[in-house]
């Protein structure tokens, strides 16, 4: 039986989301049955070695494109010429895309190129609302536009579904986001205080400030009974800015940051509350991680969240930026023991139907079918 060749295309070398879910997907792939190629862009030229590394020791061979990168101008124009070649060089079976950059250059580029399946999986979208409206009009037709140049496309949760029913000829299919468990270390490290742990990039995105200023309302009517540690692990664009938002505003000695790690089990071994408040988010990985270890999150109820942190069940839930609703929530689990520890116990549970198997079972199902000719 003759191998199929499948190559999966991802923007940036860096171990996020959506290249995680790629890695599990490529692993779980039968050798004997698929020859498996990775298309990484290597965005403003950054080489990451360990990134490659990953997915060679795994068998994966690795073609580079320097031409793709997250921002837009250019060189998108380049790219997509280079993937053309790339494509009609290597006569792959299945093109598999991820996220919104490579969702519209490969998918298009790969149809052209006579690619037999193409599918896309959605892990976030461009037209979010906080973007302008023409932004988000631009970007939805931008995205509608590619979609016909796609068999199958994959959401990560069932509220981007309402995007794309319309489509014609397209196969449209919900395959939430898995976790391979094993490689976390679970323990529990308890000193006296109750530490919240923020574990993600400092953007916009997951809205660092909001928890920030969430703290800074609970310390100043807290009468100075306030007996909580809250740690920001991570790096990103707005690490400076908090930083001194932290210092003015006297809260040194209750928030800490700490730039990104790699023994995120060491984090979330010492937390009792994890809290990433998310603008927009399509899944959040990192909400499964936490729960894993049986802590509770307090989040925000958008997009595909409330999919993944059950309200009142395995977390609690408040509108963005509604920053009475975050910092009551964030007080409740402060002051409550046994809720903190009956909703760590639920989110383990839930976590738990969120497996690497289930996941990759489903893509495997997904590349077997008989997708329609483009």
């Amino acid at each position: 039986m003759m191998k199929k060749k499948i190559a999966h295309v991802v923007v940036t070398p860096v171990m996020a989301g959506a290249q995680k879910i790629c890695f599990e997907i490529l692993n779980s792939l039968s050798e004997e049955q698929y020859e498996r190629y990775l298309i990484c862009g290597l965005d403003n030229y950054v080489e990451n070695s360990s990134f490659f590394n990953r997915f060679e020791n795994i068998g994966i061979t690795i073609i580079k494109v320097p031409t793709l990168k997250r921002d837009i101008g250019k060189h998108d124009l380049s790219c997509f010429f280079d993937l053309i070649k790339i494509f009609r060089q290597h006569r792959f079976d299945i093109v598999h895309t991820h996220s919104t950059k490579a969702g519209v250059v490969a998918r298009i580029a790969a149809k052209i190129s006579n690619t037999n399946r193409v599918i896309h999986t959605v892990h976030g979208i461009a037209f979010h609302r906080y973007e302008t409206k023409i932004k988000r009009l631009f970007y939805y037709v931008v995205e509608l536009f590619s979609s016909l140049f796609s068999n199958d496309i994959v959401t990560v949760n069932n509220y981007y579904k309402k995007y794309y029913r319309f489509l014609p000829f397209v196969n449209l299919e919900t395959i939430y986001n898995g976790i391979c468990f094993d490689n976390f270390e679970v323990s529990k490290v308890k000193d006296s205080r109750i530490n919240i742990l923020f574990l993600a990039r400092l953007d916009l995105q997951k809205n660092p400030l909001f928890l920030i200023n969430a703290i800074k309302k609970i310390k100043n009517e807290s009468l100075g009974n306030l007996n909580i540690n809250v740690k920001i692990v991570g790096d990103g664009p707005l690490k400076e800015e908090l930083v001194t938002y932290v210092e003015k505003s006297g809260l040194n000695n209750f928030i800490t940051f700490k730039g990104w790690t790699d023994d995120v089990s060491y984090e979330f071994s010492r937390a009792d509350i994890f809290c990433v408040p998310s603008n927009y988010e399509a899944f959040g990985l990192v909400f499964l991680e936490s729960a894993y270890f049986e802590i509770p999150t307090v989040t925000t109820c958008v997009e595909g969240i409330p999919e993944v942190v059950v309200h009142n069940k395995t977390g609690l839930l408040c509108q963005p930026n509604d920053i009475e609703g975050l910092s009551s929530a964030l007080l409740c689990l402060i002051h409550d023991d046994h809720l903190r520890k009956n909703l760590g116990r639920k989110a383990k549970k839930h976590a738990l139907n969120f497996s690497v198997s289930n996941m990759v079972g489903a893509y495997a199902s997904l590349y077997n079918k008989n997708g329609r000719k483009g």
